[in-house]
């Protein structure tokens, strides 16, 4: 498959979108840890899901999430890599109620599908590694003190939930993702994903993981 490259800048800096993303890996090698805020948005058909949450991630493959705005506040969900379930519970009233279920099971999926075990940035760079080797067209520019990916023209859209196109804003100091866009082939917006408050060894434990 031809893959085209847009190389302003790039060959002046020696960059290229895969060398780029081979460097963001090897930083979150560097990672034992991390927790950050991210906002979600998804859209699949005439229905959206737009939360925020906070985020806990153990590089052994522990995780944790829960909703701190949008629909079903409060709910949590962790993900045991030894177990290979989530515990779940919702938010509210019904919080005390947990739930063990498997990572792809809907009641602990997006709207679109996406599991627990995507979340994490590991996970999202080797999507976006397997989207390169799909792609027609890949472009990289830096702005300012940002990486800007360009995937584009995905031959198997139904390989990545419907995204033929991803844009994907990446720090070009820390080398941590920022934002990532999604599109459809109509070029409609089917997911953003948004990061702040990223704080990087902060020293957890297995214990922050159980629910």
């Amino acid at each position: 498959m031809m893959i085209s490259y847009l190389l302003t800048l790039t060959v002046v800096l020696g960059m290229t979108p895969d060398s780029l993303l081979q460097k963001v890996q090897e930083r979150l090698s560097e990672i034992r840890d991390y927790t950050c805020t991210f906002e979600s948005f998804e859209q699949l058909g005439n229905k959206t899901q737009d939360r925020t949450y906070e985020f806990k991630y153990l590089a052994s493959g522990w995780i944790r999430m829960k909703i701190i705005k949008g629909d079903n506040k409060g709910a949590e969900v962790a993900y045991n890599p030894e177990t290979k379930k989530v515990r779940a519970h919702k938010g509210g009233l019904l919080s005390a109620i947990k739930l063990t279920l498997d990572p792809s099971d809907k009641k602990v999926t997006s709207l679109r599908g996406y599991k627990i075990t995507d979340a994490p940035f590991p996970a999202l760079v080797t999507m976006l590694q397997e989207a390169i080797q799909d792609a027609g067209s890949v472009a990289l520019q830096q702005k300012d003190e940002e990486w800007l990916l360009v995937i584009d023209q995905l031959q198997h859209p139904e390989n990545f939930h419907g995204t033929s196109k991803f844009e994907v804003r990446i720090s070009a100091q820390d080398l941590l993702p920022k934002e990532v866009l999604q599109y459809d082939a109509d070029g409609n917006l089917i997911k953003r994903l948004t990061y702040w408050n990223i704080r990087i060894n902060v020293g957890l434990t297995e214990e922050d993981f159980k629910m």
